[in-house]
């Protein structure tokens, strides 16, 4: 959009060309990110659940960190094996899409919830691009968190490295703006 300045006050201007240049700063707020709809995705795999959470609803298996309920959640195995992090999940979303950033939601109670955290991308499903590595995620509730770049991909690999309060994970919702 041309300007054009007839005056400054207040400010040093370029005496020859009448220019004067601002800084301007701002932030987005990932609170107000807008989640891609997840209708169609398909988790294709875990590195671990725990099906016997299963017997109380949908909890414990990994499709419940896509189903949109808060109250259900993907776990970690706890009940026959204890796997030490990183716990990781494979997501097909079906078609490329392109994400600014990443929501999780920590299980209601705050168990075993996500600390760190890597996110990847794939067109293939074989070869990952890294989006992001997330650290000091909250124990409870949702925590959103931007790339450093928008990334474009089909598939979905979330990597948790740490774990707060034990080995096992529990994720309630996981989602991408």
């Amino acid at each position: 959009m041309p300007v054009s300045i007839t005056s400054v006050e207040g400010a040093d201007a370029d005496k020859c060309c009448q220019t004067i240049y601002f800084i301007l700063r701002g932030a987005m707020d990932a609170s107000n990110m807008v989640l891609l709809d997840r209708s169609k995705w398909e988790v294709l795999e875990a590195s671990s659940e725990e099906p016997r959470e299963g017997e109380w609803g949908n909890s414990g298996l990994k499709e419940a960190c896509i189903d949109g309920d808060n109250r259900s959640f993907w776990g970690s195995a706890w009940s026959d094996s204890h796997p030490q992090p990183p716990h990781w999940i494979i997501i097909d979303m079906k078609e490329k899409v392109e994400a600014q950033g990443l929501s999780i939601r920590a299980r209601r109670e705050g168990y075993d919830a996500a600390k760190e955290l890597t996110v990847e991308v794939s067109d293939d499903n074989e070869n990952w691009t890294v989006a992001a590595k997330i650290k000091d995620i909250t124990a409870q509730g949702e925590f959103r968190a931007f790339f450093p770049e928008p990334v474009t991909g089909r598939y979905l690999k979330v990597t948790i490295t740490a774990v707060s309060g034990g080995p096992h994970v529990t994720v309630s919702e996981l989602a991408l703006f």
